[in-house]
């Protein structure tokens, strides 16, 4: 019987040594933009906690006052296709940010997209921000699993500049399933001795 429930033991170790090597993760970070300054609109900029964003018409991280601290970067209004994209991003979870507008009208729209190994932007979702004039929160859960991607918000040719703080990117949660095992047997069945050999078998 010791031995049988060693076998078991030892089966329960690997089953979990399964499971603990198919979760994915990548490095979660937060960007405040609080080491950036200028009123000019840029095709990239480079953070420190994130890496080199690439952009169109964006950046101005002065025209509006961050959510807790000073910096925000903006989207710029008027401008077809404006954006800002993140660094390459080693999976993605949950995407969140806040964001508010500045001057505009009913139609503000901004589109979340993304690009999967340097592929075409699709749209994800796409969010109404007219009214916004104080810090809201903006989530959403991509959950790409892919080590190649990359989020672009983009503001595309609308009347309001589109004023985006505390950036977050969260760690892709991957859903592991375990493997079933059945019909475990062992031979002999009986009763056993510390010195008979046993063996033990499963579907």
């Amino acid at each position: 019987m010791k031995i049988f429930i060693q076998i078991i033991y030892k089966l329960t170790l690997l089953l979990a040594f399964i499971l603990i090597m198919q979760m994915a993760a990548a490095q979660p970070w937060t960007e405040s933009f609080e080491d950036k300054s200028g009123s000019t609109y840029l095709t990239t900029f480079t953070c420190a906690a994130s890496g080199t964003w690439t952009a169109l018409s964006a950046g101005n991280f002065d025209l509006a006052p961050g959510r807790i601290d000073n910096q925000s970067v903006a989207i710029n209004d008027d401008t077809p296709d404006a954006h800002i994209t993140t660094p390459q991003l080693n999976t993605c979870g949950t995407v969140s940010f806040w964001y508010k507008q500045r001057s505009g009208d009913a139609n503000d729209v901004f589109d979340l997209q993304i690009s999967i190994d340097g592929g075409a932007f699709t749209t994800l979702i796409s969010q109404n921000y007219n009214g916004a004039s104080s810090y809201t929160q903006f989530s959403y859960n991509v959950n790409s699993s892919s080590t190649n991607a990359k989020i672009r918000v983009r503001n595309n040719n609308r009347a309001g500049h589109l004023i985006i703080d505390d950036f977050s990117v969260t760690q892709y949660a991957a859903t592991a399933t375990p493997p079933v095992i059945s019909n475990i047997t062992r031979t002999p069945s009986g009763a056993v001795t510390s010195s008979q050999s046993v063996s033990v078998s499963a579907d």
